[in-house]
């Protein structure tokens, strides 16, 4: 091949783009666009990743929920049930110093749900992310002998807790 022949390739190519400009811009921007999603879509996925680890070891992970967890895993009925059903009650009756860390642990593991299904809402967080990590506290709430901590959930203002359980408790429509 010469180079004369070459140069007519070239200015045959460079004749066609000119003549077809708008395509030719059209596949130049297209997968540099798509290129552009996929890398924003990575970078939010990473953010949401990150979220949810910080999510995961402050709920997990953080010494001072501890206590609350086992009371609402396996002590809830001597432990908690009569603190909550205090304050439900009466706000202003007498707790203990005990008592009292444990109701502000509660309302701290709340304000956690509360945050979650906020990101969950705003589409930072995916279901499938919310569900793997935060499902069973969500089950526990709906228990049936759970119902002093949904009526603490209503009556302090835990909205989108309180929707997320009632959601999850609505018969199935048919």
């Amino acid at each position: 091949m010469s180079i004369t022949s070459i140069g007519a390739g070239v200015k045959a190519v460079l004749l066609l783009i000119d003549r077809h400009h708008d395509l030719a811009t059209v596949l130049a921007l297209v997968p540099a666009a798509l290129f552009t999603v996929y890398t924003y879509w990575k970078s939010k996925r990473s953010e949401a990743t990150g979220r949810l680890q910080e999510l995961f070891s402050r709920f997990y992970l953080d010494k001072e929920l501890l206590p609350l967890r086992l009371n609402l895993d396996f002590n809830f009925n001597d432990e908690l049930r009569p603190a909550i059903e205090r304050m439900v009650r009466d706000e202003q009756a007498p707790f203990t110093p005990g008592e009292k860390l444990m109701l502000c642990h509660l309302d701290t593991l709340l304000k956690c749900l509360e945050f979650v299904l906020h990101l969950k809402r705003q589409g930072q967080i995916s279901k499938a992310d919310c569900d793997a990590i935060f499902r069973y506290w969500f089950d526990l709430l709906e228990k049936p002998d759970r119902e002093c901590l949904r009526d603490y959930v209503r009556k302090f203002g835990f909205k989108a807790v309180a929707a997320q359980i009632a959601s999850d408790m609505a018969p199935p429509k048919i």
